[in-house]
């Protein structure tokens, strides 16, 4: 370090010099501490399970699958660009998609469900196979530091479904149960079961299924006379006052019994009502001092709520003694498919009688006490079947010597 000074007694300058000697220490370690900013998360991965799967009841609409995932916070699935990219080959014709997204705050999991509808191709029948959902992995809209890179954010569940075969068909036979009550005046509140030739009986036929106790489940739209028949005792073919549900009008005269059958519309929709007149001409065989029996047989149509038919026979054996037996044939027909008349018959001997038939070919005779009638349908999406059960119903139509 250098000083200079003048000394003005002399008229000179003093120079003067000394040495401060600094010793440079260089630090050759460092302390650093870095805010908290730095955060770390567990891997993204998906758990996931199948929740749904249900086939339509009707056959053609779609299926719905439902997938719930679940992640661990801050991470979720993208909600907006996810597919169906794996399915089995030929049998899904189209995909709809939905979901419910999570809120995925921090402290709790995110579960999402993922709703696939598929419509499936013509005649696939089932929904075995192996599916695969597509995703893409994002964070939570709060995270703004998302730890995921562009080659993590790829996710998919992989599936396999096995189904039953959905285009069987498991048929299930809705029993009918009625009865027939016969009445002597048309407001049909006094019953009676025994008249006089030139009387008009009136027949009330009531219908229900053995489904509706003890509570009612199946309902009906209407009840209609189809058939009435008048079988007289000792006849081997029956009088036929009411086919495809209208009165018969048109008689050779030697055969026309007068009966003058009338249809009666009912408020209740399970019942039908008739009523004629036992003529003259249906009692030729009435001898004076004597009685006969007749058989009344009526088979009535019942349209379901749903508007699907059933169609089932009934017939009371109107004899001196009780009846004991009573049967039907009963036909569900596919609402889709036209009514048509009966084209075969059905015959019984014995102390049960079934008469008529629908939409079946052929005859089927049975000898003995009890009767059940089976049918081979005919057309396409018609299927046929019968049962029996019993009933007590009678009347007698009783003579006093008039003629």
């Amino acid at each position: 370090m250098q000083h200079v000074e003048r000394v003005q007694n002399v008229f000179e300058w003093r120079h003067t010099q000394s040495i401060l000697r600094i010793k440079v220490r260089f630090q050759r370690f460092a302390a650093v501490t870095l805010a908290p900013n730095v955060q770390v998360f567990l891997p993204a991965g998906v758990t996931a399970a199948i929740t749904k799967q249900i086939v339509s009841i009707n056959l053609g609409d779609p299926a719905l699958i439902e997938v719930v995932s679940v992640m661990s916070w801050p991470y979720k699935l993208a909600t907006n660009n996810y597919t169906l990219s794996e399915s089995p080959a030929g049998k899904v014709l189209k995909t709809v998609y939905a979901n419910d997204d999570c809120t995925n705050a921090q402290g709790s999991s995110c579960k999402q469900r993922w709703r696939t509808s598929l419509t499936l191709t013509e005649n696939t029948c089932t929904l075995d196979g192996n599916y695969k959902l597509s995703y893409t992995k994002i964070c939570n809209p709060l995270q703004t530091n998302c730890p995921l890179t562009d080659g993590e954010r790829a996710a998919s569940i992989g599936y396999s479904l096995q189904s039953e075969n959905f285009c069987a068909e498991v048929s299930v036979e809705v029993s009918l149960v009625g009865n027939i009550t016969v009445y002597q005046d048309a407001a049909l509140t006094q019953a009676k079961t025994s008249f006089i030739v030139g009387t008009r009986a009136y027949f009330l036929v009531s219908v229900d299924s053995d489904l509706n106790k003890p509570v009612k489940v199946i309902s009906f739209s209407k009840t209609a006379v189809v058939t009435v028949t008048v079988r007289r005792e000792n006849d081997k073919t029956p009088i036929r006052l009411v086919e495809k549900k209208a009165v018969v009008t048109i008689w050779d005269p030697e055969y026309d019994p007068k009966a003058d059958c009338k249809l009666v519309d009912r408020p209740s929709t399970n019942e039908a009502s008739f009523n004629f007149i036992f003529s003259k001409e249906l009692s030729t065989l009435l001898k004076a001092n004597s009685k006969t029996s007749f058989s009344i047989g009526a088979e009535v149509q019942v349209t379901y709520v749903n508007s699907q038919k059933r169609r089932f026979a009934q017939e009371i054996l109107a004899a001196e003694e009780e009846a004991i037996t009573y049967s039907s044939s009963t036909e569900v027909t596919d609402p889709s498919i036209t009514d048509t008349a009966a084209t075969g018959s059905s015959t019984t001997t014995g102390s049960s009688t079934t008469t008529g038939s629908s939409t079946t070919t052929g005859s089927t005779t049975t000898t003995g006490s009890t009767t059940t009638t089976g049918s081979t349908s005919t057309g396409s999406g018609t299927k046929t079947t019968s049962n029996a059960f019993a009933i007590c119903a009678s009347f007698i139509l009783m003579i006093v010597a008039l003629f």
